[in-house]
């Protein structure tokens, strides 16, 4: 979305996670409600998760959600999409980034986030 989006604000959002470990792959969608701060997109998950900063590189990503799958992304209007992995034990680690985000089900946190996505 390379639009203002400021305009996203109060609208639901989802992100679509890909964990991509060993070759093997898992999806997860995250919500919430998106705020603009006034420089910057956060999606507000309630009071028990932290709010997730949606990068400035990622704006480009947003789409609308058409009616049809809307279910499946829980009611979002928007979404985006993001790879997700496991740091390495070695090599460059500044192109990872915390999100905050809990794999569901895992009762553990996938702490990075590599930015990209397909």
């Amino acid at each position: 979305m390379k639009s203002d989006v400021s305009t996203l604000h109060g609208k639901k959002i989802a992100v679509i996670v890909t964990e991509v470990d060993k070759g093997n792959s898992e999806t997860a969608v995250f919500t919430g409600i998106a705020r603009w701060t006034g420089d910057s997109l956060v999606m507000m998950r309630g009071d028990t998760e932290p709010p997730f900063d949606i990068q400035p590189e990622w704006y480009e990503r947003i789409k609308p959600v058409k009616e049809e799958v809307r279910s499946i992304l829980l009611g979002a209007e928007y979404t985006f999409t993001l790879l997700m992995g496991v740091l390495p034990e070695t090599g460059d680690r500044e192109s990872f980034q915390a999100t905050g985000l809990r794999w569901p089900g895992s009762g553990l946190g996938k702490e990075e986030s590599d930015n990209s996505s397909e």
